[in-house]
């Protein structure tokens, strides 16, 4: 597929596969963000539950 879009792709070589090695790289930036994101919001959830137990706890002891 890259021979048949590359002889019609006036751009050289060079930027051609810088552009796809940045999409790349875009992508997995992207990738890694969404994953973090998904991290985040486990580690948030989890401390609102420690929140909710630590609460709990306070008013049961009075």
């Amino acid at each position: 597929m890259k021979a048949l879009v590359g002889s019609w792709d006036p751009r050289p070589y060079g930027l051609i596969a810088e552009n796809a090695a940045l999409r790349t790289r875009v992508a997995d930036l992207e990738l890694a963000l969404r994953r973090a994101q998904q991290e985040n919001e486990q580690l948030r959830a989890a401390l609102r539950d420690a929140v909710d137990v630590d609460a709990e706890v306070a008013l049961t002891t009075r």
